[in-house]
């Protein structure tokens, strides 16, 4: 990941009835996208009132001082959230909101600066308590109607529903944000030659077996078994090594590891501990003859998993991911940095995982080629099958401690 980020300045527009959701943003929402937005050497800054205003007078009014302090026209990214307050009136504004983001709408009509201005609308529920509550919810609708000639926004239900629409949205945006800041004219650079040893030297990138990569051999298999951890080293070297790679977030000093067990059925044992805060520990998983393998009919992942008995976790959490024929990493899950996790217990029976390869994946950007390929999920050729592990979670396997049991990783119909 680069390690010289370009910060993104955020700027949050919210009444007091919003609080809420400005909690999510600041603790939960930019702390995930910015895992995100790492490998896209970017970072996010959340500013705000009353965090990033000092306290003081203005010879005109207050609100001069969260202008000057929050610099709504100078920053990159305005989030307004409104509810059922719309503020009260200040200098020639309705509320303190209106004052806020006509400054950003000023900056962003003549400067472009801030870039963006994204707009969530929590619908109002329940009775209206009071005249004034009827008046305030009245301002917001009116200033919705009066945006959406130029404005498309968001609407949402609950907090736990806005966490995951701002989350999505804003990992798009990171995805997007350096794409958009070629100057005008500027065509990116065309794919890399590479020369070898066979004399392919006019061979560009893009027409290359990527998933030679991975050490891989250019021949394909064509077979439902993936990876059976059935280890055949001599003489015939059928299925010398089933795992690639064990990744774990040292920082936040977590670990992995993995061993073959061969007694009571060949299977792959892999313990790992989550710290708190930690990235899920994770594994790739290589297919047997160390050849990719040609999916054709075959549109499912399933394999076998268990929770040892002797594992702290009573319950954990698998995430798949998958590398394909363009070294692409792509994630099982409903996008935006989320996975469909597969739960799993200390059951003394295992249980059997089967995911979709024509279900929903998101490409994952911190790993492999997220350059170079097509922009939708290509599944015909499978490389190495990925699993995160992690204790219960909502997004991504969550901290813990414990051993997962593996068998008979294949590809099905």
């Amino acid at each position: 990941m680069p390690e010289n980020k370009t910060q993104l300045n955020v700027v949050l527009v919210w009444p007091s009835d919003v609080l809420a959701e400005r909690e999510a943003l600041e603790k939960t929402i930019i702390t995930r996208v910015n895992k995100v937005a790492a490998g896209y050497g970017l970072d996010l800054r959340l500013a705000f009132w009353p965090k990033d205003v000092v306290p003081r007078a203005d010879p005109i009014a207050a609100e001069c001082v969260i202008e000057k302090d929050l610099r709504f026209g100078e920053c990159d990214i305005v989030i307004a959230v409104l509810w059922k307050r719309f503020g009260t009136p200040v200098l020639d504004a309705q509320s303190g909101t209106e004052y806020e983001l006509r400054l950003a709408y000023d900056g962003w009509e003549k400067r472009q600066t801030p870039r963006l201005i994204m707009h969530y609308f929590r619908t109002p529920s329940g009775e209206i308590s009071s005249a004034e509550e009827a008046e305030q919810i009245r301002k917001v609708l009116e200033y919705k109607r009066s945006i959406q000639p130029k404005t498309l926004y968001g609407q949402y239900k609950s907090v736990s529903e806005f966490e995951e629409i701002v989350f999505g949205d804003l990992v798009r945006v990171v995805r997007e944000w350096n794409r958009e800041e070629q100057k005008p004219g500027q065509t990116e650079p065309p794919p890399p030659e590479i020369a070898t040893h066979q004399g392919w030297e006019k061979q560009t990138l893009g027409n290359s077996p990527l998933y030679t990569f991975c050490g891989y051999q250019k021949e394909l298999r064509d077979e439902d078994s993936f990876q059976n951890f059935a280890i055949e080293r001599q003489p015939s070297f059928r299925n010398p090594n089933p795992v690639s790679h064990l990744w774990a977030d040292s920082y936040r000093s977590s670990w992995i590891q993995a061993r073959v067990v061969e007694a009571g059925g060949a299977h792959l044992a892999v313990s790992f501990f989550n710290g708190p805060e930690s990235w899920p520990c994770s594994l790739a998983i290589r297919p047997i003859r160390e050849l990719a393998v040609a999916t054709k009919n075959r549109k499912h992942i399933r394999f076998e998993a268990q929770l040892a008995p002797d594992s702290d976790l009573a319950e954990a959490c698998i995430a798949v991911r998958v590398v394909n024929a363009w070294y692409q990493h792509w994630a099982y899950g409903p996008g935006g940095g989320t996975y469909s996790l597969q739960k799993i217990t200390r059951d003394p029976d295992p249980v059997t995982i089967s995911v979709p390869l024509d279900g929903r994946w998101w490409l994952f950007p911190a790993d492999g080629n997220h350059t170079y390929g097509p922009p939708g999920f290509d599944y015909r050729v499978i490389a190495s099958i990925i699993l995160e592990f992690g204790g219960p979670a909502s997004q991504i396997p969550g901290p813990g401690k414990g051993t997962v049991l593996l068998r008979d990783v294949r590809l099905t119909r």
